[in-house]
C-alpha cells in the first residue's frame, strides 16, 4: 500500500530536484548572456581603438602633407 507520508516525501524530493534543475538552467543561461555581453563590449572596444588609431594615422599624414605644402614650390615633390 502506498502511504501518504511516502507520497509527500517523493513529491518533496521531486520539487527539490526540479528547483535545482531550474536554478542550474538559469545559471547557465545567465553565464552565456554575460559572456555574450562581454564579447560584444570587447568587439566595440576594439573597433573604437581601431578607429582612434586610424584617425591618428590620418592626422599624422595630414600634418605631414601640410608641412610639405607649406614648402616653396621648388622643394615640393
Amino acid at each position: 500500500m502506498f502511504s501518504v507520508a511516502k507520497a509527500k516525501r517523493q513529491l518533496q524530493l521531486f520539487s527539490v530536484a526540479k528547483a535545482k534543475r531550474q536554478l542550474q538552467l538559469f545559471s547557465v543561461a545567465k553565464a552565456k548572456r554575460q559572456q555574450q555581453l562581454s564579447s560584444v563590449a570587447k568587439a566595440k572596444r576594439q573597433q573604437h581603438m581601431s578607429s582612434v588609431a586610424k584617425a591618428k594615422r590620418q592626422l599624422q599624414l595630414l600634418e605631414k602633407c601640410s608641412c610639405i605644402f607649406a614648402l616653396p614650390k621648388l622643394y615640393r615633390c
